[in-house]
């Protein structure tokens, strides 16, 4: 009987409903939270979940790569660039001691997430303190010592473009190198 309902009147139902058999919402929801999802990648504001990330989309200022669809369409380009970097100081003589570790933050793209995984990784008493200036969202940014709990780290747009509900949440492409030529991540 239901295979007879849905072969001549599709999903919908002919006769009195008990609440049971509504699939179409539940579907149609899932179809729309898909898609959107989906879209995410071109606004600028994920990348790692959204089913892009064997594509070799860039979506970074400049770099775009998508065949189709114009960078214009990305509402945000939510990557730190690192212009100077320097790990250590001149009174534990460690200053300049990790070239290249410096040239890493200088060389590739971050993201509020990424500095956050920095400071839990990569701060020692040897390396202290770690000061960064740059770029973020096309206006200056300069941390004076990323080991510093009580020294603010940036905050960027949501999933949706929104705010960063969950910042260790990782959302864009990491170990991207700032020139747009470099072979596929994964």
């Amino acid at each position: 009987m239901i295979a007879d309902t849905i072969r001549l009147h599709g999903w919908r139902s002919t006769g009195p409903s008990d609440g049971r058999h509504r699939p179409r919402g539940w579907v149609a929801a899932a179809l729309v939270f898909f898609v959107a999802n989906g879209l995410t990648p071109y606004l600028g504001t994920q990348m790692q979940h959204a089913g892009a990330m064997l594509s070799n989309l860039r979506i970074d200022a400049g770099c775009w790569n998508h065949l189709l669809v114009p960078e214009s369409v990305r509402r945000v380009d939510a990557y730190i660039r690192v212009d100077v970097a320097s790990i250590g100081n001149a009174e534990s003589e460690t200053l300049g001691a990790f070239p290249g570790g410096e040239a890493i933050l200088r060389e590739r793209l971050w993201s509020t997430t990424a500095l956050r995984l920095m400071r839990r990784n990569w701060c020692t008493d040897r390396t202290r303190p770690i000061s960064l200036s740059g770029t973020f969202l096309g206006e200056p940014l300069v941390i004076r010592d990323l080991c510093d709990p009580a020294e603010p780290l940036p905050v960027g747009p949501g999933v949706w473009g929104l705010t960063e509900f969950f910042p260790d949440y990782l959302r864009l492409q990491k170990n991207l190198e700032r020139a747009c030529p470099q072979e596929c991540l994964h």
